[in-house]
């Protein structure tokens, strides 16, 4: 094995770890500090008034700290980081077929869409996004696994039923926006049946299970806009009760100004299409399909020109085209107004679909891209990797918020300039001499400095 192909056999590896190391003052200061309190009115909802929607996560919470006595704040930023861990661990399996094609590893893991968007937006963390993203990794993972390694259907079927299922029901009861994605897990074991078997997925009875959904969606759509607000108030009276220590510590978050949108249903989702088109300019239409075309629209062209034939076979074999059950997860950009969080979702569920795809390892190259010996269109290529890695970020709500250099400011908390890749390597170099400097050996400083 030569240096050359040496190094780019480990970049993958390289890249996970600098992943780790550029998020790890984010992960001690969501424990330290734990600067998300304008999500906890939506994250600590709960079932004490009553079933509601988005309401398990917060119960699991209260129910954790009466019998166990775990800090909340501690228990969610314990949950974050491992979902944020999980993330990465499934693209880094997902991704080892891409070894070598360091083009994709870089546009993937170092650009500001998959990974990176929880760390560049303080909003953008401590999402429940996060459980819809990290299922559909889970499942391209194992629905890989059991093609790649011939596994039996029947495994396949009992994780459908023990893991998949249960737990799209539950990110449902987390957040109605899972419902939107539920095709592309179907695309998912469309891929596993058309290669283990002859077997049709969707004439199978296993693919009744995916209609178990629409029992959640029942529960949660008998609420009235009276009955949510009487649960609401119960829900305001047992966290003030059970957690009367958060509230002091943050006391702007009495309001819980999040549960206007548990109230408003979809009222407020039409609400809130109307309101961008009466209150957005040209600045933030641009904005808005910029981030679009790089994010979601870069992953479909990129990996539709990789897996052109494979997708096209994948089409024959199902005997419909794959964009039928993945065009429904665009319906999410219009129930919200935070786009980067929508964009996010999908750019996400459309890579783990690509990903379970065999590929060339040796097929995706910078002259693959590009016309050989073309120096000024390998330059320019090559210029936009580098900003496009670097310098722009996607805001959670992406629109309403520029591209570059946008700030995010919540009721009662400080204006949060959002940042990128740049502003992270300065931040974590000084993170890392402030930490040294306190707790380990008193280092240099310059005259500025003392």
């Amino acid at each position: 094995m030569d240096k050359k192909f040496q190094i780019k056999h480990y970049f993958l590896n390289l890249i996970i770890s600098f992943l780790i190391i550029i998020s790890l003052p984010h992960f001690i200061n969501s424990f330290v500090n734990f600067p998300y309190h304008f999500n906890l009115s939506e994250l600590l909802t709960n079932y004490q008034g009553g079933f509601i929607r988005r309401g398990i996560l917060g119960e699991i919470i209260l129910k954790t700290y009466q019998v166990f006595k775990i800090d909340p704040l501690i228990f969610l930023s314990t949950i974050f980081l491992i979902l944020y861990l999980i993330q990465i661990f499934f693209l880094y399996k997902l991704l080892e077929k891409y070894r070598n094609n360091l083009i994709v590893l870089i546009l993937i893991l170092v650009g500001p869409v998959i990974v990176l968007f929880s760390i560049y937006d303080i909003g953008a963390y401590m999402i429940k996004d996060k459980f819809i993203n990290a299922l559909i990794l889970l499942h391209a993972f194992i629905a890989f696994k059991t093609v790649n390694d011939k596994k039996s259907l029947k495994s396949y079927n009992l994780f459908l039923i023990f893991i998949i299922i249960p737990l799209i029901n539950f990110n449902f009861l987390l957040h109605e926006n899972q419902l939107f994605f539920v095709g592309i897990h179907i695309l998912l074991s469309l891929y596993v049946y058309d290669k283990l078997t002859n077997t049709f997925f969707l004439k199978s009875k296993y693919a009744l299970l995916y209609f178990s959904i629409f029992v959640s969606l029942l529960f949660v759509s008998l609420d009235t806009p009276l009955s949510l607000i009487q649960k609401i108030e119960n829900i305001k009276s047992s966290l003030l009760e059970n957690f009367p220590t958060i509230y002091e510590r943050f006391p702007m978050e009495k309001e819980f100004w999040s549960y206007k949108e548990l109230a408003g249903n979809l009222n407020l989702k039409i609400g809130g299409m109307m309101k961008i088109f009466i209150y957005f300019n040209h600045t933030n239409a641009i904005n808005l399909i910029v981030a679009f075309i790089l994010s979601v629209g870069l992953i479909f062209i990129l990996f539709n020109y990789f897996l052109y034939d494979k997708l096209k076979e994948f089409n024959n074999s199902i005997k419909f085209s794959y964009w039928y059950l993945m065009l429904p997860c665009l319906i999410v950009i219009t129930v919200t107004t935070d786009f980067g969080r929508a964009f996010n979702l999908i750019s996400t569920h459309l890579l783990a679909f690509f990903l379970i795809f065999p590929v060339n390892s040796d097929a995706i190259s910078l002259k693959s891209l590009t016309k050989k010996n073309k120096f000024l269109l390998n330059s320019i290529f090559v210029v936009f990797i580098f900003f496009y890695c670097f310098f722009w970020t996607m805001p959670h709500a992406v629109g309403w918020q520029k591209i570059s250099g946008s700030n995010t400011k919540y009721p009662g908390g400080i204006n949060y300039r959002n940042s990128n890749l740049m502003t992270e390597i300065v931040n974590f170099s000084k993170f890392t001499y402030r930490f040294i400097d306190t707790h380990i050996i008193v280092l240099p400083k310059a005259e500025f400095m003392k």
